[in-house]
Formats: C-alpha cells, sequence, structure tokens
C-alpha cells in the first residue's frame, strides 16, 4: 500500500509535477512456493491523509503487486485506489 503526493507548479512557462511518497506498508509477503490465492486486509492509519484531488494537487493511494518468477518476466501491477474520509464521531 503505497500514498503519495503529487503537485503541479508552473516555473516559467513550463509545468512541473512533483510527486512525494508519505506512506508505504507491505501487508503481506507469499513465498515463492507458497499459495497463490487468497485475500489481504489492511489498515490506513487514522493520521494520513485520504484520497484528494484539487487542480494542482492530490493525495493518491495505490496498491502495488510486486513478484518474481523464475523463467519468466516479473510480475508489477499497481492499481490506484479511492481511500474515503473517516466518519465525523459525534461528541
Amino acid at each position: 500500500l503505497i500514498g503519495y503526493e503529487e503537485v503541479r507548479y508552473t516555473r516559467g512557462t513550463s509545468t512541473y509535477t512533483d510527486k512525494r511518497e508519505f506512506y508505504r506498508d507491505e501487508f503481506l509477503n507469499i513465498p515463492l512456493h507458497g499459495q497463490r490465492q487468497g485475500s489481504a486486509s489492511f489498515t490506513v492509519p487514522a493520521d494520513t491523509m485520504h484520497t484528494f484531488r484539487a487542480t494542482d494537487n492530490k493525495i493518491l493511494w495505490k496498491i502495488t503487486l510486486e513478484g518474481d518468477i523464475p523463467l519468466s518476466p516479473n510480475l508489477k501491477e499497481e492499481y490506484e485506489i479511492e481511500i474515503c474520509p473517516a466518519p465525523r464521531r459525534e461528541r
């Protein structure tokens, strides 16, 4: 699970986009000869930002799947996911 920020800005006549990772957690690691299917769950820490999109600023989250496969091309897939804000608690 990876959380990162994207910031777009203009300097002169050029536009740039910077990306900065602020969260990373490996929540599943299956050995080479382990099971090849299943499910997993994760918890997003309460003190991190939910998904956010504005004109020049974004907070994005993705799940990355990586695998070393002998005698085959390695696996690396990324899936962007939406993290919703936590519900407000009543006082």
